[in-house]
C-alpha cells in the first residue's frame, strides 16, 4: 500500500541541474559501500521519511549526503561506509572505468560469485570466457583456432595449452575492454581460460581500474565437486584442471593478484571478500588520480 511517503518527491540540486531523490537508487549505492541490503533500504526509507517529516522538500547534493551520512550513523554506519560512499560517487562522477578479472578453474563458482558481485556493485555487464569459447567454436571455417587438453598429455604441454586459449580470449575480449576503457564503463569478465598476465598492460586513451582475482580449490575438494560434473569427472581432466590451478596461483604470487579460497566458505563470504578489496582498490585508484590532476 502505498503512503504519502511514496507519492511525494523530494529534489535535489546538483549543480546546475536537479532530480527526484530515489529511495532505491540509495539504498543501492549503499550495498555497494558494503551496507548489508535490509539496512540500506531502511536507512534510504528513513531519509525520505524524516526529510518529508520536517517538509525538506529541496535540498543540495551536500545537504542531502549530510542527512544521509548522519542517518548512516544512527544506523551504527559511520564514517568507513561514508567515505566508501564519497570514493565511488568520484569514482563513477569521473567515469573512470572499472574491469573485474576473475579467473579459475571450471566448477568452483566463479560465474555465481561474478553475478553476485555485479549485483552487489550495480555493474550491468558480465562476460564469461566459456560463452566466447563457445561461440567462436561456432563460426565456421574462420573461427580461431582452439586447442584443447588431449588425455594424458605432459603438465608442461597442459599449460601451453592453457596459455594458447587465454591468447585467443583476451584477443576476443579486446573490442569490449577498449571501449569499456574509452567510454568510462565497467566490466566483470570471468572464466577458465582467463591468464592474469595478458591484462596488466591494457591500453587506452583512459587509465583503467584493473582489479583481478584467482579464484582456487583444495585439490581433494575439487576431486569431489568434479564428480557432480559428469562431463568433465575424467581424472586425466581433474588432474590438467589442477595444473593449471597450480599455474594460476603461481603467477597471482608473481603479480600480487588477490587469491580467494573457495574451501570451506559460503558465497555471501567469497563476494563479501571480493566486494572488499575491489572497494580498497577503486579507493587507491582515486586518489592517485587525484593526486596526479593536482
Amino acid at each position: 500500500m502505498l503512503t504519502q511517503y511514496d507519492l511525494e518527491n523530494i529534489k535535489i540540486r546538483l549543480k546546475d541541474h536537479k532530480y527526484i531523490l530515489s529511495r532505491f537508487l540509495i539504498a543501492r549505492q549503499l550495498t555497494q559501500t558494503l551496507i548489508p541490503d535490509v539496512d540500506a533500504s531502511r536507512i534510504a526509507s528513513h531519509l525520505k521519511k524524516r526529510l518529508i517529516d520536517e517538509n525538506k522538500r529541496q535540498l543540495t547534493q551536500p545537504e542531502l549526503e549530510q542527512r544521509l551520512f548522519d542517518m548512516m550513523r544512527l544506523e551504527g554506519f559511520g564514517r568507513v561506509y561514508a567515505d566508501r560512499f564519497l570514493v565511488l560517487q568520484a569514482f563513477h562522477q569521473r567515469r573512470y572505468p572499472l574491469l573485474i578479472l576473475i579467473s579459475g578453474i571450471d566448477g568452483i563458482g566463479k560465474s555465481s560469485s561474478a553475478t553476485v558481485l555485479a549485483e552487489r556493485l550495480n555493474l550491468p555487464h558480465v562476460i564469461q570466457s566459456t560463452t566466447l569459447v563457445d561461440l567462436m567454436q561456432h563460426l565456421g571455417p574462420h573461427r580461431p583456432a582452439i586447442p584443447s587438453v588431449v588425455p594424458g598429455a605432459a603438465p608442461d604441454e597442459v599449460i601451453a595449452v592453457f596459455r594458447e586459449q587465454a591468447g585467443v580470449v583476451r584477443t576476443a575480449l579486446e573490442a569490449d575492454i577498449t571501449r569499456a576503457v574509452d567510454n568510462g564503463k565497467s566490466l566483470i569478465v570471468e572464466g577458465p581460460h582467463l591468464d592474469p598476465a595478458l591484462y596488466t598492460g591494457l591500453t587506452g586513451r583512459a587509465p583503467a581500474a584493473v582489479v583481478p582475482f584467482v579464484m582456487r580449490v583444495g585439490d581433494d575438494r575439487f576431486r569431489q565437486m568434479i564428480r557432480l560434473l559428469p562431463s568433465n569427472g575424467r581424472p586425466e581432466l581433474v588432474e590438467a584442471s589442477l595444473l593449471i590451478q597450480e599455474e594460476l596461483c603461481r603467477t597471482a604470487c608473481r603479480l600480487g593478484i588477490k587469491t580467494i579460497s573457495v574451501d570451506g566458505r559460503t558465497e555471501s563470504d567469497i563476494v563479501t571478500e571480493m566486494q572488499l578489496h575491489v572497494l580498497q582498490a577503486i579507493e587507491r585508484f582515486v586518489g592517485d588520480s587525484l593526486d596526479v590532476h593536482d
